[in-house]
């Protein structure tokens, strides 16, 4: 995925490609395709592989595919906003190295199943875009689940048993629903409950922090930063 413009050329199968990639485009290539690329500029981009295993464990969860083939459909300059959003996730969790294992497992599925849904060829033909979604009776145990954890670990397992769904549907009705990853929304929690503390104004900082499930005071000023342009102590001055 491009992250600045990337002026780029491919080759593949002796047929060519070339443009000027704006950032969030995505270049797809299946597995075992041999290609030749030149890069004309220095652009930033984000590179994602994805282990086979995972795409097939996913294919056979979902859609009962576990006997049918499938294959990558390559692409060049595809615009995927889904897509973008799970690939900028995992680029976050690697710089935070914050509960990889737990973040890593949910997303690699929910790229998976996105893929299998608008990247893949099964058997010759497209593969079906299910619309499923959380039902709102399953989206209160996913707040009610989460709210309740904010200040400890869990694992996605756990929270897919408690909404009675397998992971890997979980993770796939959980963006298509709220258009968050889950660890997006859980984040999204934990500055909403740290700011109705910050207004109780009977905690410190760290305290707040070890109440909200952050690793430290730091971790919980970059995450207000990032969703609200200010840091705890800012926001705190700010309504006092």
């Amino acid at each position: 995925m491009a992250l600045t413009p990337a002026d780029i050329q491919r080759n593949a199968h002796g047929e060519n490609f070339a443009g000027l990639l704006e950032p969030q485009a995505l270049v797809i290539t299946p597995p075992g395709e041999v290609v030749v690329d030149t890069i004309d500029n220095n652009p930033r981009t984000l590179h994602f592989f994805l282990r086979d295993s995972v795409l097939r464990e996913v294919a056979e969860d979902i859609f009962d595919l576990g006997k049918v083939k499938f294959h990558y459909k390559a692409s060049f300059g595809a615009t995927d906003p889904i897509l973008s959003q799970l690939m900028r996730a995992t680029k976050q969790m690697l710089l935070e190295g914050l509960y990889q294992d737990w973040r890593s497992e949910y997303l690699a599925r929910a790229i998976s199943s996105h893929i299998l849904q608008r990247h893949c060829v099964l058997d010759g033909k497209e593969s079906p875009h299910a619309d499923v979604r959380l039902s709102e009776s399953q989206l209160r145990k996913v707040d009610e689940y989460m709210r309740s954890h904010l200040e400890r670990p869990f694992t996605f397992g756990e929270l897919a048993a408690y909404v009675g769904l397998s992971r890997t549907v979980l993770f796939q009705r959980f963006t298509r629903t709220l258009h968050l990853t889950p660890h997006q929304y859980r984040q999204n929690l934990r500055v909403a409950q740290a700011k109705e503390l910050i207004k109780n104004g009977e905690m410190t900082l760290s305290e707040i922090a070890s109440a909200c499930g952050f690793s430290d005071q730091t971790h919980m000023n970059r995450t207000f930063r990032q969703q609200l342009g200010v840091t705890p102590g800012q926001y705190r001055r700010d309504i006092e």
